[in-house]
């Protein structure tokens, strides 16, 4: 299955930190700035099974941090993280999306061990 912005009407949740729903706005936003912060960034899917109208999909992202994230200065290190994202599927359009991965792990990787601080 594959699924595009220009047929995705979602809204998410995240399990990053706090549960927060977004809008399909809010969702590319965060995604451009993850993309100038980490300019070659690759995700790809590990697995993925369908089952009705839920997707579930674990996926890796990896990239170098080479851009402005999070007040942090660059450290050119590469990261990688992993997570897993449920999509419900409403007329082959992304209707709903929940989110988990580890906001520590990726702060961790580069380099910031202390979340206050960052």
């Amino acid at each position: 299955m594959s699924l595009s912005w220009t047929r995705c009407s979602a809204t998410a949740t995240s399990a990053t930190d706090a549960p927060t729903k977004s809008d399909r706005e809010h969702i590319k936003h965060t995604i451009s700035t993850a993309r100038v912060a980490f300019p070659d960034l690759h995700t790809s899917v590990e697995h993925q099974v369908a089952d009705g109208d839920i997707v579930a999909t674990h996926w890796r992202c990896v990239g170098t941090h080479e851009g402005t994230f999070h007040d942090l200065p660059i450290t050119h290190r590469r990261v990688s993280i992993e997570g897993m994202t449920f999509s419900r599927i409403r007329d082959g359009k992304v209707a709903e999306e929940w989110e988990s991965w580890s906001s520590a792990d990726l702060f961790a990787s580069l380099g910031v061990t202390n979340l206050w601080e960052a």
